[in-house]
């Protein structure tokens, strides 16, 4: 199994677990607030996989023109990586920030990575902090693993998934990315599958997504390419 694949399957078993536990309490505004021992070990789950998914890329060589990647690198070799360290490898490339997450049982939107963009001091999301303090202190801090944060933290995941140029491909020939229009670009899978930044300009208006059961990711709105 490769890196792609071992993360792509991470993935649909922390989604599975979220899933599991809609059928007891149902994703209503309501409910954002709902904690339970069970989200709080699946967000311990869902944080860790991300940390992973970065640091499992921070050698990839759609980031070598980033400023001090190999500062990054270096850290990364010594086990000395953070969240900061990832915003600073990620975000020139992979603009998480700007980009939200649709609740395919709702139509409502999250935006798990707002804010994350440089000059934000290396602080992580809101259900990252709640993460970091549950690992760290889980029996005083599990109030903090709600249903909100808990799948702001998963649609985050997903978003990683979806913006992760290797992990992109294999979702593509998964079929799990799909266009929405009547008729499909010329080129659409060869440059989802072989990227080039200078020419993921397309003349289409029709958006592309990554779907889930859950969610629904936007890879492309207003004529600009999600990343890179």
């Amino acid at each position: 199994m490769t890196t792609e694949e071992s993360i792509w399957s991470s993935y649909l078993d922390q989604e599975d677990g979220m899933k599991d536990f809609l059928r007891y309490v149902p994703w209503e505004e309501a409910h954002g607030n709902v904690w339970s021992p069970k989200l709080a070990d699946l967000l311990l789950v869902v944080g860790s996989s991300i940390d992973s998914s970065f640091q499992a890329f921070v050698p990839s060589a759609y980031l070598n023109d980033v400023e001090g990647i190999e500062e990054v690198r270096r850290k990364k070799e010594a086990g000395r990586l953070n969240i900061g360290d990832f915003l600073h490898a990620f975000s020139p490339v992979y603009p998480l920030a700007e980009y939200d997450v649709v609740l395919r049982m709702t139509g409502g939107r999250l935006s798990p990575w707002q804010g994350w963009v440089i000059g934000s001091e290396g602080k992580g999301p809101e259900w990252w902090t709640a993460y970091n303090e549950i690992k760290h202190h889980k029996f005083e801090a599990i109030r903090q693993a709600t249903l909100g944060t808990t799948m702001s933290a998963l649609g985050g995941f997903l978003q990683v998934c979806s913006v992760i140029l290797e992990i992109r491909a294999l979702l593509m020939s998964l079929g799990n990315i799909r266009y929405i229009g009547d008729k499909v670009p010329q080129g659409f899978g060869r440059i989802l599958q072989t990227p080039d930044p200078q020419k993921n300009h397309l003349g289409f208006t029709s958006p592309i997504w990554v779907e889930t059961e859950l969610f629904t990711v936007p890879l492309y709105r207003t004529g600009v390419w999600m990343p890179p």
